[in-house]
Formats: C-alpha cells, structure tokens, sequence
C-alpha cells in the first residue's frame, strides 16, 4: 500500500485502529458531522466585468455567439491583428488582456487570460502511483496537465475514486474515508471527544462516552476527558462489595471477612473479633483482634452478648440487640451477620435497607448503590462496578460486568447481542439498529430510490453509477464545423446521487478549442473555430475599407469611389469600370479613355460625340458631321445682309 497520499491520522495510528466494522459496547451508534460539500467540493469564484467586457459563462443548453454582440477592440470580440483590440492583444481570433503566451495559459470567451486544460510544453506525467487504498491512476498521463496558468502538473489524476467508502473495505486495518481526491481521511473524532461507540473515534475506542487512547475495559478504571485510561475513585464500588484501590484493583475494603493478604486493599487480612479473618487498616500487635471498622482492638469479652441498651455492653455499643465491636448503625451494617455475631459486618450485597435511598441496594458497609438495570453515569454508581449501553435507547445501565464487543446492557444487567450500528456488516435487517441493511452493509434507511446506494458508513449518499431504473439518454446527431456532440449513452446512467443522467445535461454541444482552423475539422471551409462553437473567418467582407487583398474575403481590394481601398468582387480593372461603396464592380467614367475617345463599355472606348462650336482636332465624332479647321460646324442659315454693309448679298450664318 501507499502511505504517501494519505492525510488526517498518522499511518501508524491508522493500522492500530483497526477495522471500522469492529465496534464497541460504547453506546450507540450516529452517523458521522461532516463539514459542508461543495460536489464536486470546490467554492465557486467570479471575476468583475468592466462595462465592455462580457461574462465567460453561458447559460444552460444556450448557444449565443458572444463575440460577434461585443464592440469592436473590446475583450472577447473578434480580431485578426493586435492594433485592432483596445489592449493591443489578439490571440487565437479573440481580444485578449495580455499576450495569454505562457505554459498552460489561454484566452477565454471573455478575454481573460486563464489556464488552459492541457499544453503540449507540459512534459507527460509519470504517475508515481499505479493505485492506492481510495483510487486508481494510469502509468501515465499525456492529457489534462495543466495545474494553474503557467504551471504544469506533477502529480496524476485519479481514473476511478471510491468516494465515501470506508477505508478499511479497500485496504483492511485502516481507518478513515476515501475523498474525491482519491486520499484516505478521517472524519472522526479525536482522543477525548464525545462519542458513543467505537465507529466514532478516530483511534482507540469509546469508553465512558469519550474517544480513549486504551481499551480501558478493565475494573476500577474510566476514561476522562483528555481520553486517558485513568483510574476509577479510590474505594468507589467494583462490585460485590469489592472497593476500588488503583487500575485493576477491586479488593475487599477494611472489615470484610478474607483468607489471605491478597484480597485486601489495605494488604492486611488479621485475625478478627469473634473469630475468622478481616481485612485490617493495619497489622494487628499481639493479643488485638481486628474489628468490624478494620481498627485493632482489645475486644471485650462480652461481644455478641444480648443487650438492650448500650448500658448493658462494656463498650457501650448494643446494635441489633448485641453487644457489638465497633459502632454499626449505618446503611448496611449489621452485628449479628451468621457467624458474625459481635462484630460489625456488611449487610449481605444486593439486601434492601430501609436507610438505603430508593432503588439502591447494599454493596458493603456504608454503600448504597444502584441495582442492576437502574440508569447510570458512572462505573461507581453501580453495584456490581459496571455502567454501560443500554440495548434500549441512548442511555447507560448497570450492568452485571463488562461487556464484550459488539454487546449491550439488557435491562436485567445481562450482556446480549446488540443490533450494528450503520456501516456494520450485515446479512439481514434485522442485524442492523436501523433496521436496513443494504448489500450487506448497515445503512441508515432502505436507500432504495433511483440512483441512491450506501456509503462505507452506512450513509445513504453514494450515486451507483448505473441504475436500469433510468433511462438511455438519446444525443441529438447535429455536428456542426465547430460543434460536436456526444453519442448516445446506455450505461452509467446516473449522473448523481438520486438524478439519472438527461439529454440537457449529458447532450450540451462540445465546442472547437477557440483558435482551431476549421478546416481541420471540415477541410475547405476557411475561418477559425472562436471556442463558442463558431467559425469565424478573420477577412473582411465587400466594401470594408482594405490595405491589402489578404484581408478580404473575395482576394480583390481596389481603389473605392472616395479614393481609399475597399474589398471588391472583382479586380476591376477594366478602362471603364470602378468599384461602388457595396464592393460591386460597375461601369464608371475613370477619364482613362485616349484623346477624343469616350467610355462605350466597361471594357472599351469609342470616338467621342462633340456638339457644334467644339473642337474636333483630335477626331471627336461632330453632332452634325461637319468638321472645319478643327471645329465642330453647326446648321448653314441663309440671311440677307444687304443695306447692312452695302455689299447687297446674302451668307450662311453657322451656328448651334
């Protein structure tokens, strides 16, 4: 196994742990408080548009063609070269903010220089792990190697990731949960924290309903609130009338009856008043006996003697109708205890005595402790030392001794198997607390519904990836030059937890890398895929102003009729031909004909036609046909000119 991924408890801590399914007695069991998801996981962060600069988000299953809605120059609009974008970059067709050069660096729909999903410049990844507890990876990873803009990965994706499985189901000894990163981590409680059983607790067990660094499962220990094993109270109850005195000590107290040293707390077993052995505060000189109180003493000769007052005793002490050894008046003293008589005894474990609180019983001299089955809180509280999980609801019984694993208190004190808590394994329902059991697992409810599977602990929040419930997902067949979509889809077909996959959400269009030549993708049709879906053609149309034929898209810029190059049809370059604000060559006058030549066609000259009065020393057609000395002649008019100038005769007159 690979222990470099994992994170949340040490690798050592995590093998001691042990399996999750092994649970304790600790109380019951609740599912774990986990920290918001954000599903993927990831918290969503936007950028601020300044006026002219659009969002790069689409909305939903809408195809808008975004650049060609932007103003000219502005960020995302359409360009060919950097002078025709206000920040003075074009890159891939777009205008960009910066030169978007850089490894793993690519201009957005909006302009916005930001990491591109994968750069050739990024070397291929060796994956240095071919698996580990929560995931698999390829050998290695040629696509996707982009981290962040101008930084390339080093690490590679996981292929499959076993999300919310319990460690342990794919690597046994471990504790903890797989991410959606592919890593083991540990949602669960650290030493000290509140738990109520062992599924709880990131390391150790639950004891005492706390997360405890030991099993401290022996007598006359608990566990505090750091979830140190520490010892129990000195001379609280362990049972039977035993007294706790340290860690694993539950010893007779001072005054109970004992064979030998080893079963005192005080170590001291001595010869008793009345006969037999007691445990004794202290050793005993020579000729003392121990009493009932465990003091020594030089008992008088008149113990066990009836008496009815005190006066009758040499002592001074008639208790139960004796002469006694020492004063025994309390809850669950006695001084005429069977072969007893005359020294002050505890009554016999489990008596009632009036003295004795409601519903606690005698557990040694002094003591009134709780019965078996009464509610508890402490080990102490108990007559027989031992406070555990109910098997019925969330409470701590007494119970009749420590439980085993898996096990809960039955309201008689007795020890039986407790259903699982979630996450448990499991054969039938009625293993389980919660009475579900689900491919074999503890699970907090059925978990029955469409695409709806239980998690390693027992959380019914796990998508199973294909559910027959659901239906094929049909992709509408409409490729365009920039735009694919995907095929149809028949398995896998839950997309989440409770959602089947659907054609809105599994058919939405694939677009072209902005950038891509179309041609590439439909061979012979010009332009360049904008990432939107649209091949854009970077020339210019018919009577866009030009400076070179490069730029248009008809391959022709020629001089327009305000003098300045315009895309054109044709070349128009015929001798009476020009090109229209429309980019539509036409006829037109260009004063390109010869001398005395006028325009008949786009393409041809003829002699030009000249009215009477004009010249036609450069062969102009005349209107009247009468060319003299270069002149045009017009109509002949006879006039009489006599009397004027006394010559008598008449002249022709031309004129127009």
């Amino acid at each position: 196994m690979h222990l470099g991924r994992w994170r949340g408890v040490s690798a050592v801590a995590l093998l001691a742990a042990g399996l999750l399914g092994a649970h304790g007695c600790q109380g019951k069991q609740r599912p774990f408080e986990r920290a918001p998801e954000n599903g993927t996981g990831e918290t969503a962060s936007s950028e601020s548009s300044d006026g002219d600069e659009p969002d790069d988000s689409l909305n939903d299953g809408e195809l808008t063609d975004l650049p060609s809605l932007l103003p000219a120059g502005s960020l995302g609009s359409t360009c060919a070269i950097d002078s025709g974008c206000n920040a003075g970059f074009c890159v891939a067709g777009r205008c960009c903010d910066s030169p978007c050069d850089g490894v793993c660096e690519a201009c957005s729909e909006g302009g916005r220089c930001q990491v591109a999903p994968d750069d050739e410049r990024c070397p291929t990844i060796t994956c240095s792990e071919a698996s580990n507890t929560c995931a698999t990876f390829p050998e290695t990873q040629s696509t996707n190697r982009c981290q962040s803009p101008g930084v390339c990965k080093t690490e590679c994706d996981p292929l499959t990731v076993a999300l919310d499985t319990a460690c342990a189901e794919v690597a046994p000894g471990l504790a903890g949960v797989c991410n959606e990163a592919g890593d083991c981590v540990d949602p669960r409680s650290a030493f000290g924290a509140l738990c109520e059983s062992d599924i709880e607790c990131a390391e150790g067990t639950c004891v005492d309903g706390v997360c405890c660094r030991a099993a401290c499962d022996g007598v006359c220990e608990s566990c505090d609130g750091t979830g140190t094993c520490v010892a129990d109270p000195a001379e609280s109850s362990c049972g039977d009338g035993l007294q706790c005195f340290g860690r694993g000590a539950c010893l007779s107290p001072d005054g109970a009856a004992c064979q030998t040293a080893a079963e005192c707390g005080s170590s001291n077993c001595e010869p008793a008043v009345g006969g037999g052995n007691v445990c004794c505060a202290e050793a005993c000189p020579e000729g003392q006996f121990c009493n009932g109180a465990g003091a020594c003493v030089s008992p008088e000769s008149d113990l066990g003697a009836p008496c009815s007052d005190d006066a009758d005793c040499i002592g001074g002490r008639c208790f139960d109708g004796v002469c006694c050894d020492s004063e025994c008046g309390g809850a669950c003293e006695t001084c005429v205890a069977p072969g007893s008589e005359g020294r002050c005894s505890s009554s016999p474990v489990g008596s009632a005595d009036p003295l004795c609180p409601t519903g606690r019983q005698c557990a040694g001299r002094g003591q009134c402790l709780l019965a078996l089955g009464a509610t508890c809180s402490l080990n102490g509280d108990c007559r027989s030392g031992e406070c555990g999980p109910a098997v019925q609801g969330g409470g701590e019984i007494c119970c009749e001794s420590v439980c085993g694993n898996g096990q809960r208190c039955s309201p008689t004190g007795a020890w039986v198997d407790a259903p699982r808590p979630d996450g448990s394994p499991c054969s039938t329902n009625g293993d389980c607390l919660s009475n579900s059991c689900v491919d074999g697992r503890c699970c907090e409810s059925a978990c029955d519904g469409v695409c709806q599977a239980c998690s390693g602990l027992g959380d019914c929040n796990l998508s199973p990836g294909n559910d027959t419930r659901c239906a094929p997902v049909d992709c509408p067949a409409s490729n365009t030059v920039c735009v694919t979509y995907p095929g149809d889809i028949t398995t896998n077909l839950c997309a989440s937890f409770g959602n089947c996959r659907s054609a809105q959400q599994e058919c939405r269009p694939q677009f072209a890398a902005a950038g891509t030549a179309c041609e590439n993708v439909a061979p012979g049709v010009r332009g360049t895929c904008d990432g939107a879906g649209n091949c854009r053609d970077p020339r210019v149309g018919l009577g866009t102003v030009c400076s070179t034929s490069s730029q248009c898209i008809s391959g022709n810029c020629v001089p327009g009729p305000s003098g300045a190059n315009i895309c054109c049809d044709s070349l128009c370059s015929g001798v009476c031909e020009g090109c229209g604000v429309n980019g539509a060559c036409g006829f037109r006058d260009n004063d390109r004909c010869p001398p005395g030549q006028q325009c008949a066609s786009q393409t041809t000259c003829q002699p030009a036609t000249a009215p009477p009065g004009s010249s036609c020393a450069n062969g102009e057609i005349c209107q009247n046909g009468s060319c003299v000395d270069g002149v045009c002649l017009g109509t002949c008019v006879l006039t009489s000119n006599g009397g004027n100038d006394g010559s008598g005769y008449n002249q022709c007159v031309y004129g127009g």
